[in-house]
């Protein structure tokens, strides 16, 4: 069966690691947590919010792994396990979106390992289809009814109502199931063809089990995880990260400096922000962050020698990502906080939701690493908007009738071109990647030039109580 973890991990045993610093590197915090007292930590997932993590901790409450749910207010919390005995343990992989729902392995020492699905209400429940064959859950959809992994040699779909069911194979011996969709309806992972080849694979209930990509010639090759509506799969393809869509096909995600081993392991919720782990010729360890606007940027990392940071899962909205520092002695757990670029002025005025709207801005200030992302929050949902942005700061109250302020002067840029008209939808918020070389402008499009600094803020429809429109608060970013 494939792991991607247990894969990486495998390949970089032994490796003393430096920290490679390129000129494009975001800018984050980096946050240990963890059980206390514990000889190592292997968070797995987090939550859409990016508030819950669920992981296992080795020497915590046993010797032995322990599955764990984790939060900043109560810190770590132990889920049980299936069997007593001296030899049990657990391990956590998945958890829901809305983190109420942590699914995962439990086994004793002289058994086979089952599948659990935890819930605060029902606690750790075995959903094993025989007490014969070692099974294992991968993945849970965002409310946590649907459940998928692999039982034995095969990828499994489950629920309270049907069990188990088996998805079959690509003509091979062996599958198994990685990621599901938010619906339950999409499952990626991996499985054997008639040839004994390992192939990604994409399952729905209409089509059945099919194959993305070509024939691979080696084995590390693997889909590890699929977006919330399941058209974005990202894995490995012959030792190379991918991202899959159906219109795009695979797209290789070329590492600069080579690559002995890596990794495509999470992604957000619509796919747009892919996570990649890196094991260099020269033994490095890296993690990156990748959008099609700024392609590969570098994660920051830490000292430790003989550690790779491990990233295995983000938030919706891509800003809070959870991973390990893969040491030799023991792993530790951190949360990565992508950075809220520039500083905020001009409060805002409130909306129809009672409250103002919020503009954040994530990634670097850095000119050469073309990273940055706009998004309003605490929107009116379903409302309509785009972003403006001008070198000069103003305050103008009610411009046209709005009842915000825009807080912008002099020549103001109107991000308005094809698929810049955002909607707020049902979160009332809405984001948008920004290309630093192509900022709209009155006389065509600039660049954003080290060293200038620039304002941004959202304008967005309303109805308070008629129709009307108003503006968040605004962003000033010095760029470097």
């Amino acid at each position: 069966m494939f792991d991607s973890q247990q894969m990486f991990a495998a390949l970089t045993v032994g490796a003393l690691v430096s920290i490679l610093t390129p000129q494009a590197q975001a800018q984050g915090r980096l946050e240990f947590f963890g059980p206390i007292n514990s000889q190592g930590e292997n968070p797995s997932a987090i939550s859409a919010d990016g508030a819950v993590v669920a992981g296992t901790a080795t020497g915590w409450v046993t010797p032995l792994q322990h599955a764990f749910r984790w939060t900043a207010a109560s810190g770590a919390q132990p889920l049980g396990v299936l069997f007593s005995g001296p030899g049990n343990y657990s391990r956590a992989v998945d958890i829901s979106a809305n983190g109420l729902v942590v699914v995962g392995e439990s086994g004793e020492h002289s058994a086979v390992s089952h599948a659990f699905r935890w819930t605060a209400a029902t606690g750790m429940v075995d959903i094993a289809s025989s007490t014969a064959t070692p099974t294992i859950a991968n993945g849970v959809s965002a409310d946590g009814s649907v459940v998928v992994g692999g039982s034995g040699f095969r990828a499994f779909r489950w629920t309270q109502a049907t069990g188990q069911q088996s998805l079959g194979t690509l003509g091979g011996n062996s599958s198994e199931a990685f990621g599901v969709s938010d619906d339950g309806e999409i499952i990626v992972g991996t499985a054997k063809d008639a040839n004994g080849e390992k192939r990604p694979f994409r399952w729905t209930a209409s089509t059945g089990m099919v194959a993305i990509g070509g024939t691979p010639s080696s084995s590390l090759t693997g889909a590890a995880a699929v977006s919330g509506d399941g058209s974005v799969i990202v894995g490995t393809f012959d030792g190379t990260p991918f991202r899959w869509t159906a219109a795009s096909g695979m797209q290789f995600l070329a590492l600069p400096g080579g690559s002995i081993a890596a990794a495509a392991n999470g992604l957000n919720e619509d796919g747009s922000v892919v996570f990649v782990n890196n094991l260099t010729p020269a033994g490095i360890g890296e993690t990156y962050r990748w959008t099609a606007a700024t392609g590969l940027i570098l994660l920051d990392t830490f000292p430790q020698q003989g550690c790779l940071p491990f990233a295995v899962d983000a938030s919706a909205d891509g800003s809070v990502i959870v991973g390990r520092n893969g040491c030799q002695s023991s792993n530790q757990g951190w949360l990565y906080h992508t950075s809220q670029v520039g500083e905020r002025y001009c409060s805002p005025v409130a909306n129809s939701t009672g409250r103002g709207a919020l503009l954040n801005i994530r990634g670097s200030a850095l000119v050469s690493a073309n990273d940055i992302t706009l998004q309003a929050e605490f929107l009116p949902p379903s409302a309509f908007g785009f972003y403006v942005a001008s070198r000069n700061q103003g305050n103008v109250p009610q411009p046209g009738g709005s009842q915000g302020v825009l807080c912008l002067g002099g020549a103001i840029a109107r991000f308005i071109g094809p698929g810049q008209v955002l909607d707020s939808g049902a979160t009332g918020t809405f984001s948008l990647d920004i290309d630093l070389n192509s900022v709209p402008a009155p006389t065509g499009v600039t660049a954003i030039q080290v060293g200038e600094t620039w304002n941004f803020q959202a304008w967005h429809r309303d109805n308070n109580p008629g129709a009307t429109s108003n503006f968040t608060d605004a962003v000033s970013v010095m760029f470097l």
